[in-house]
């Protein structure tokens, strides 16, 4: 566990973190209410949501659990109905929630596994995105944090490094489009961390948590369209 004293610089702020039942998106939600913001947490998996909702609240945040895939877009619509009803707006996006396939070369992926992938580490960043920048805009003031891992070719995980760079591609994109309006669109690039998909070694998650932080509170005259790495 890495000790730090954060400061409180998302207070006032909502931030609606996907994959958040585990790994990073656990440690950034976390991190973020210990910043002063309030937390709509996104995944599958009820239980673990509990629980994190629970520490949410016990740092005295407010933390808006949502049980959904962000591959299906009526799943996502309602994430952002829901957390627009519990909050004035979403200040905050990281769009975390991904899935990986167990190591094969990539004319071996079938095309189920291709097009599932694709769709949680793509499709869904793309799908929230959509719905929460108009009221961005209206509000002139966004953050949107999309987990990557840059340009990065891994043998055996053909599938996966697409995604990633493709939403690389489409954070440098969005945040071309998005200049000038108050929105920033950065990339973070964790690096190797402990989590389910990849238990075995690296950072633990909480590393992460500085860097997602100073992402999250980027002045207006924020750098936009970069990737930033975990070292």
């Amino acid at each position: 566990m890495v000790k730090r004293r954060i400061r409180r610089v998302l207070e006032g702020r909502v931030a609606l973190v996907t994959g958040a039942s585990s790994g990073i998106g656990w440690a950034m939600a976390l991190g973020f209410a210990d910043a002063g913001a309030d937390v709509v947490l996104v995944a599958r998996r009820a239980h673990r949501l509990a629980r994190l909702a629970q520490a949410i609240q016990a740092k005295g945040r407010r933390a808006l659990l949502v049980i959904a895939d962000v591959a299906v877009e009526r799943a996502v619509k309602r994430v952002v109905d829901e957390a627009t009803q519990a909050f004035p707006r979403v200040d905050i996006l990281v769009n975390n929630a991904a899935m990986i396939l167990p190591e094969q070369r990539t004319h071996e992926t079938s095309l189920v596994d291709w097009d599932r992938l694709l769709a949680v580490n793509l499709r869904g960043p793309f799908l929230l995105s959509r719905l929460l920048v108009p009221t961005m805009l209206q509000a002139g003031y966004g953050r949107i944090i999309n987990v990557t891992s840059g340009y990065k070719a891994e043998p055996g995980f053909g599938a996966y490094s697409v995604s990633k760079a493709a939403l690389y591609a489409l954070t440098r994109v969005m945040a071309q489009e998005l200049r000038g309006t108050g929105i920033l669109v950065n990339a973070l690039d964790p690096g190797w961390v402990r989590s389910e998909m990849s238990p075995e070694g690296g950072k633990a998650p909480d590393t992460v948590v500085p860097l997602a932080i100073r992402l999250a509170s980027l002045p207006a005259r924020g750098p936009s369209g970069k990737e930033f790495v975990v070292r």
